[in-house]
């Protein structure tokens, strides 16, 4: 309105409601049509629906599969790095295989039981009916009146058969006839959309980081730029339910086959496998899964011996009344971070609603609306004034146990920018403290054999203190951690100069711009943890790419903290990131003294056989050592203080440890422990990662 004349100015909101109006009533008319049509335009969606079934089968194969292909292309490009190009098929052809496999074992265990089931019962039968009869004639030959109903009904029941057979036996036929060649027409078209479903998922996979770039692109190209970072992250959130829910369900399914299998082997019966099998599989359906299972293999038994029919009816309601309230709820609560009561809200929600594909899109999709909500909400407590105070945002239910978050304010930086303190709770009096400022692990709070409560890492009081402080303490480091030396790197040719901010000639933790002093996103707080995300530019610290980057801390039941990293570039860069916290188990501060203890006498056990020795610069100089018979070897538990100060030149040129050591085995494994005989208090360090760094604060006063 600011370029309007002054006598426009008053009449431009008659010409705002007047196109108001108009648009109301074209959505209204738009609105009319669709329910006046929905008739044809439900059959039309149908259609199309229909049609393009082998495409649903090929995205519905594809995505369950995606995962394993970037696990086994993943492990094949990191062994065989000179023929990456052959990774992508190679990964395709065996997660294909794994499946049909999987298919081929079901059939395997379950046809041949299947038909020895039907001899048994095809054998068994005549005489089962005629010892039926008999017993029958003896008991009615006591009870007169019985035997005259008793015939009474069964010359009706002839009488009705020779009707039916004269008179409906054929049109019945031709209706069975006709209903046979439907079932089989369906069966065919299903069996060419699972097979068109197939190769359709073999594009997709070997297409599928083109796809998601392509996505991406149209997203950022409709929607403004404030609203492409929520929708991206809603869709990494709900393929990370979709993925976990699937999962849960499997373990689920697999869990309750196997105790089918016990008890139904306990019980001696003859289709013990088949009976599992088939549970197993249903059971991937919530609540009414094992059920649908049962009625088939209720029958089955009903023929082979009564006696078992009714044993596994009982344990099957019994089963499910476990499955259904206990194991199923947890263990998706485990792979999906939702609670059991959500998980049982959910299921029967949108179960009541879309019926069977409801409850197995139920639970992700509750997860996915939750957490929109969740963000609307504390959304709205900030813009009123909420943001003060202390919020509880998030309490669990399992087992009656409680996952508590809390958050407060963390003091201001120079800039004035307000950090923000997260608290983790869990049900044995554990808790973490993380903050935003710099992605930080502030405290680790657990309770010692005697049950009093110590803090085992380093941490500052507020954010000027983090702000302030070049210990790194608790901080994420990257893009690189630790040294590289001259301070250059070269990335795809190309050389990469940092900054020298090592002795004036090497590069420490990527430089001073650090990301321990950058105000992280909070992009998601749950049940029992908090991810933080950074956007790196371009030339950022020196290295080439925009980096999008996130950290999650999660607080588990069994006193168990796992950081998780993801980081994704548009370029080829480096990325070797890690968290700088300081461990003492003793506790930070001595209970009664006030002052802080060292680590002297404390243990600790490294599980390599190799280290990788440093320069007097401590830059690693290209060598990868044996442990054996230096001081270096920390196989077996040895205090930290055995021979720290021995005439060991690596020792003395780093003033302690402060190296590398190459983890023995790969993927995910024990790293390390460290233990602490005064207070009791044992660390375990797992990673998937091939080296981990053993520093002994050797540059810090006091330490």
């Amino acid at each position: 309105e600011k370029g309007l004349p002054m006598k426009f100015r008053d009449r431009s909101k008659y010409f705002k409601y007047g196109v108001t109006g108009i648009v109301i009533v074209l959505v209204g008319l738009v609105g009319y049509f669709l329910i006046a049509h929905s008739g044809s335009i439900g059959s039309f969606f149908q259609k199309v629906l229909k049609i393009l079934m082998p495409f649903v089968w090929g995205f519905a194969i594809a995505y369950i599969l995606s995962p394993l292909c970037n696990k086994i292309e993943g492990f094949f490009n990191k062994h065989c790095p000179k023929r990456k190009k052959i990774g992508k098929p190679l990964s395709i052809l065996f997660s294909l295989l794994f499946a049909l496999l999987i298919v081929a074992a079901l059939i395997i265990l379950v046809i041949p039981s299947l038909v020895k089931s039907i001899i048994q019962i095809a054998t068994a039968l005549p005489g089962q009916i005629s010892a039926a009869v008999e017993n029958l004639s003896e008991f009615l030959e006591n009870y007169p009146n019985l035997q005259a109903a008793w015939d009474s009904a069964s010359a009706k029941a002839v009488e009705y058969i020779s009707s039916w057979l004269e008179t409906d036996l054929l049109s019945t036929a031709q209706t069975v006839i006709s209903s046979l060649g439907t079932t089989f027409a369906s069966v065919f078209v299903a069996f060419k959309n699972i097979f068109f479903g197939i190769l359709i998922s073999v594009y997709l996979l070997a297409s599928r980081k083109k796809f998601a770039r392509q996505a991406t692109l149209v997203v950022q190209g409709i929607f403004p730029e404030r609203w492409v970072k929520i929708i991206m992250e809603e869709v990494h959130y709900a393929d990370k339910m979709f993925n976990g829910f699937f999962v849960g369900r499997i373990i689920d399914s697999a869990i309750i086959g196997v105790i089918c299998f016990i008890f139904t082997t306990i019980c001696r019966f003859e289709s013990a496998v088949l009976v599992s099998v088939v549970v197993g599989v249903t059971n991937i359906i919530p609540f009414f899964g094992p059920y649908i299972g049962a009625i088939p293999c209720a029958l089955l038994l009903l023929l082979e011996n009564p006696l078992h029919c009714l044993i596994f009816i009982i344990f099957i309601i019994v089963l499910q009344i476990v499955d259904g309230n206990l194991i199923g709820p947890h263990i998706l609560g485990q792979t999906t971070g939702v609670s059991s009561f959500w998980v049982l809200f959910s299921i029967m929600l949108f179960g009541g609603l879309w019926g069977l594909i409801g409850m197995i899109i139920g639970v992700p999709l509750f997860a996915v609306i939750y957490d929109i909500a969740r963000k609307l909400v504390y959304k709205g407590l900030e813009k009123h004034g909420e943001k003060k105070k202390d919020i509880d945002i998030a309490q669990g239910d399992e087992g009656g146990e409680y996952m508590s978050i809390k958050e407060k304010s963390f003091g201001v930086n120079q800039a004035g920018c307000e950090a923000r303190l997260y608290t983790i709770e869990n049900k044995n009096g554990m808790s973490i403290s993380i903050t935003d400022f710099g992605a930080a692990l502030v405290s680790v709070i657990v309770p010692d054999k005697d049950g009093v409560l110590r803090d085992v890492v380093l941490g500052y009081d507020d954010a000027a203190g983090y702000e302030k402080g070049d210990l790194f303490l608790g901080a994420i480091v990257g893009r690189n951690a630790n040294r590289i030396g001259g301070a250059e790197i070269t990335i795809d040719g190309k050389t990469c100069r940092l900054e020298k901010n090592d002795g004036g000639k090497n590069n420490l933790h990527s430089g001073s711009d650090f990301y321990n002093k950058r105000i992280w996103k909070t992009v998601r707080v749950s049940d029992n943890s908090v991810t933080f995300a950074l956007k790196s530019p371009d030339g950022d610290q020196g290295y080439p790419g925009n980096a999008e980057i996130s950290v999650t801390y999660t607080l588990t039941d069994d006193n168990g903290i796992k950081i998780s990293y993801e980081a994704a570039a548009d370029a080829d860069t480096i990325f070797n990131l890690t968290n700088h916290s300081y461990f003492n188990l003793d506790g930070c501060t001595d209970i009664g003294s006030g002052k802080v203890s060292d680590v002297l006498d404390q243990e600790v056990i490294i599980f390599a056989d190799k280290f990788t020795p440093t320069d007097a610069a401590s830059v690693p100089t290209g060598v990868i050592a044996d442990v054996a018979g230096t001081p270096m070897d920390l196989r077996k538990a040895k205090k930290i203080g055995a021979e720290i100060n021995s005439d060991y030149i690596q020792l003395i040129q780093a003033k302690g440890y402060d190296h590398n050591w190459a983890i023995n085995g790969e993927g995910f494994r024990e790293a390390a422990q460290m233990y602490s005989e005064k207070t009791g208090i044992r660390m375990h360090v797992y990673t998937d990662l091939p080296g981990i760094q053993f520093y002994t604060a050797n540059y810090v006063d006091n330490a």
